[in-house]
């Protein structure tokens, strides 16, 4: 289980989620110089025509009948949306339970993309679904 601990020292809060450790690991490259990334990739769960690889979208924005952006739970989060808030002292640490949401925002459905190289609109949309997403959680 996924837990808040805060630092003793710094008083900062860090996230522990040894859970994580059991995410595919996919998407691990040796560091080589950088390939060209082709529009689609048929292994990429984010690309279109991979819907399934995903949960079901939270959000989206369609153009004719094509999602153009579509938010999804992470299915490899490392908080968990079913804990509590409740902190407690366990020894000398001050810990809470691992609470959160975390969601992908796939901001394109062209796989090469970035927000640098991303039409005006297509920001728009972005910064949209995370004001939606925001407001909506």
């Amino acid at each position: 289980m996924p837990e808040f601990r805060q630092n003793m020292v710094s008083k900062e809060w860090v996230i522990i989620a040894t859970e994580r450790a059991k995410r595919p690991d996919n998407f691990v490259q040796k560091k080589e110089g950088k390939k060209q990334l082709p529009p689609h990739n048929g292994d990429c769960p984010f690309c279109p025509g991979n819907e399934s690889m995903t949960p079901p979208s939270l959000f989206s924005i369609e153009k004719n009948g094509v999602w153009s952006l579509r938010v999804v739970p992470n299915k490899f989060a490392a908080l968990q949306s079913h804990l509590t808030t409740e902190r407690r002292r366990e020894g000398r640490f001050l810990k809470a339970n691992g609470f959160g949401i975390a969601e992908v925002i796939v901001e394109t459905p062209l796989h090469n993309r970035s927000i640098a190289t991303m039409e005006i609109e297509e920001v728009k949309n972005t910064v949209v679904a995370y004001r939606e997403r925001y407001n909506a959680l």
